[in-house]
């Protein structure tokens, strides 16, 4: 079984090389069969060369380039189209969910068909879930929206926009050829399909490590949070 793993990116140069060097080297410890797709989101820096680079070392890695910076929705979508596993998982560029993880993502797909990371959700040790480094601002209106999209979408989720999602192949392919918002917005919108698909989803507890010295969360609290909660109430008359 090929596993597909889709690391979306914009400006990155200054973690890029290390952590597309560190993703892959414990791909290959944990997986017999895998690709490594970082997805360039028409970065202005030196990401796509950087990564490049990478790729040019590892047969493992590929560099796809997005026609502009169209938004994190629209670099997953990207990718996932163009991957070639059986099971497709994408995380964040900063590794803030560690690639320990995408195991227990995998396993998960043996039951489900959509598994979703939450920092939400108690696991067997209670230090599994929460988040390390993450304003409490933050918190907070992460807590709010998967709230309201839950109130609003009729989910039941305990966590809508954690970073790392895994999927069986075809389950995302169908998903992404029927999602259109290109920016933060896109889990509601993948979440919401998957709903319409009947699809099963099992969610599994995680703990977000941000480092927002070395580098800041891209979501803009106000500004792409009233995006957000836009597109919700867009998607409510949508499904």
């Amino acid at each position: 079984m090929k596993i597909s793993v889709i690391i979306p990116a914009y400006n990155e140069e200054k973690i890029i090389d290390a952590n597309l060097r560190a993703m892959a080297s414990f791909l290959g410890e944990n997986f017999d069969c895998f690709e490594l797709l970082l997805v360039n989101d028409g970065s202005v820096d030196r990401t796509y060369e950087i990564a490049q680079a990478v790729a040019a070392s590892n047969p493992n890695v590929r560099v796809i380039s997005c026609l502009g910076h169209l938004g994190k929705g629209n670099a997953v979508r990207e990718g996932i189209m163009r991957s070639t596993g059986d099971l497709i998982v994408f995380t964040d560029a900063d590794l803030a969910y560690p690639p320990q993880y995408i195991p227990y993502c995998v396993r998960a797909l043996e039951q489900c068909n959509i598994a979703i990371g939450s920092r939400y959700l108690s696991g067997v040790n209670s230090t599994e879930k929460g988040s390390s480094g993450y304003k409490n601002s933050r918190m907070l209106a992460s807590r709010i929206f998967v709230w309201f999209a839950n109130f609003v979408l009729g989910l039941n989720l305990t966590d809508i926009q954690c970073g790392i999602k895994g999927f069986q192949a075809d389950v995302a392919k169908e998903i992404a050829e029927n999602s259109k918002i290109a920016g933060f917005g896109f889990d509601a919108e993948f979440l919401c399909i998957a709903k319409e698909k009947q699809y099963t989803i099992l969610e599994f507890p995680v703990r977000m490590c941000e480092n927002s010295e070395i580098r800041p969360s891209r979501v803009r609290i106000i500004r792409d949070g009233l995006k957000m909660f836009a597109n919700v109430l867009a998607l409510k008359w949508q499904f």
